[in-house]
């Protein structure tokens, strides 16, 4: 059973669509669509080699607003890794 069977709204960012899938050992991972405000603005998936999540928001102002919040919240800078963003 998923502990994501519910999306929490989170200062206008909601993460929905998500699905369950398994990494190359079996590991339970997940992906899924990233809102703000109602708007699909990108798409996200955990990574299976234990790397940061790929996360894709194609719109930079977007993207730039969304990193900005999750460092603020999480208290760790986010950054673009090469073809991830």
């Amino acid at each position: 059973m998923s502990i994501f069977k519910t999306v929490d709204d989170f200062g206008g960012y909601w993460l929905k669509g998500i699905r369950n899938f398994k990494g190359h050992d079996q590991e339970p991972l997940f992906q899924g669509n990233i809102y703000f405000n109602n708007k699909k603005i990108g798409f996200f998936s955990l990574n299976y080699h234990g790397e940061p999540p790929n996360v894709d928001v194609p719109d930079k102002q977007q993207q730039s607003a969304l990193f900005a919040f999750a460092t603020k919240h999480t208290g760790k800078a986010l950054k673009s890794t090469g073809s991830v963003i």
